[in-house]
Parts: C-alpha cells; structure tokens; sequence
C-alpha cells in the first residue's frame, strides 16, 4: 500500500517453493503475469516521449512485413497502430498458435510474433475492445526493432534503471538467476515452466518493494525522486480510454474503472502458477 511520498504498509506471507518451504521477504520476486502489460505500455510511452514511435502511425512503417487475416476488411494490419494494440482494439485473437499459455515449449520470442500473422482477427480494427495478449507482444516487438535492443533491455535501460526497480526484469536469464524468486503453483502443469513467449505481455518479475516505484512513479505524474522522467501528457494518454468517448473501460495497458464515485485504475494477472492484483 503506496502514497505519493512513501510506503505505508508491505508485507510478504508464504514460501517460495514446496519443495524446501523457505519463506518470501518483500525482496522475493513473483511473476506479475499479464500486468506486465501496464509495464509494457509505460515504457512504450517513453519510446513515444523519445521519437522511437508514435501511437498513430501504421505498425507497418515498423514492421513493413506482418500481416494478419481478416474475413471484416482487406489489409488490416495497414489500420492497426500502437494505441489499437495497448487498448485491446486491433481486434486479435488472444493467442497465436506458438507460444501461449497452453504450451509449454516454445521457439523463440521471434517465431511466436511470427506465428501472429498466421491468425485471423474476431472483429474490425478499432472496433472492440476484445482483450489480446498478441497485441502488447507485437508492440513490445515493435521496441525491440526500432531501438535495435532486446525488448527486456530496452525495459531495463528506459524504466527499470531510472526508477531504481533494481529487482525487476523481463529477461528469462536474470529472473531464473534470482535464488529469491517464488515458484508458482498450478495443478494443470505437470511442471511449470519459467520461460514462455509471452514476453511484453506477461513476463515481468519483480518484488513488491519495486512495485511500489512503480506506482508512486504513475501517482508522481511520471516523477521519480521529484526528478521529471516521463512528461504527465503521456501518462494521461495512458488513462484515456481510446476510439470512445467513455470515462472507463480499457485505456493503454490500464483498466481505467469507478470506485465510489473516483476514476481509478487496476491490472490483474494470473498463468503459469501465479495470481497478481494491482490498483
């Protein structure tokens, strides 16, 4: 629990794996799951502050290559843009046929992007929304090729680094390292896999205590340590639920919904062993 200035309460309950029940610390890292989404799409709003991208330009000006199917409309991976993928709006499918979360083998980061144009959409781009894990993939992907890094260096280097989130991270190599990192449960998995290919969309670990720079950088208004980081314009694009003229629903990698009469915002996750809530 956060305020602006600081921490008001953390705490951690439980062990990290079955096997030797050693207990978690505020320093243990979970899996975030799919709010790596709001990760994701916050650090697509530093490559917009930048000029990597814009929100409303073709994913094919990035991407010259992709295609998608659609039985609504002819070529409509030439409409689809960043803020239709952050919002849920392209309208994909919400896995492609390598790398999701029923499998747990899997190529590569790349083959899984690949495999997106090998699907068909289930409406109209712009119309929706219809909850996708492909399109934060394809615009974590889009980073990666227009900043020349891998998508979890990129991370690193624009929002992990300057907020001093020390213990968080999207690559598999360094989460895997981490002997303080908790191992999910699932009945459905005979043995849960660390690595997947849902990487923007759900591959984030991270600990409590870098959560907390997290939120007190989204409740700063894109300020961390009263040093201005990510202009405030951006993040209010962010909470701006797009193509409506609607107060709540589905913003850019934010659900943006109404508690007792305030404009408030929330991600869940939940996979491969893990449940997270964040709001």
């Amino acid at each position: 629990v956060v305020e602006k200035d600081s921490i008001l309460w953390a705490a951690s309950f439980g062990v990290l794996n079955k096997k030797n029940y050693a207990p978690v610390n505020n320093a243990s890292i979970f899996s975030l799951q799919s709010i790596s989404k709001a990760v994701t799409a916050t650090t697509v709003m530093f490559a917009v502050q930048e000029g990597l991208v814009s929100l409303d330009t073709p994913i094919t000006s990035y991407l010259p290559d992709f295609k998608v199917g659609s039985c609504f409309e002819e070529h409509p991976e030439r409409k689809i843009t960043l803020r239709h993928l952050l919002s849920h709006r392209a309208g994909f499918t919400h896995e492609a046929p390598i790398g999701n979360n029923f499998q747990t083998d899997f190529g590569s980061f790349e083959m899984h992007i690949h495999s997106i144009s090998q699907t068909w959409l289930k409406a109209p781009v712009g119309k929706g929304p219809i909850y996708s894990n492909l399109g934060i993939d394809l615009a974590g992907y889009i980073l990666q090729v227009q900043s020349g890094m891998p998508f979890a260096e990129y991370v690193k280097s624009r929002l992990f680094i300057p907020l001093e989130m020390d213990q968080s991270s999207f690559d598999w190599i360094t989460t895997r390292k981490n002997k303080n990192r908790a191992i999910g449960h699932d009945h459905n998995f005979n043995s849960i896999p660390l690595e997947y290919a849902l990487i923007p969309s759900g591959a984030c670990y991270t600990n409590v205590l870098d959560m907390a720079k997290f939120l007190r950088f989204h409740l700063n208004r894109g300020r961390h340590k009263n040093v201005k980081l990510l202009d405030e314009k951006y993040l209010e694009e962010m909470y701006r639920i797009p193509f409506s003229n609607e107060r709540y629903g589905l913003a850019l990698g934010i659900d943006v919904y109404e508690r007792a009469g305030e404009r408030c915002f929330r991600h869940g996750g939940g996979g491969f062993g893990f449940l997270a809530a964040l709001q």
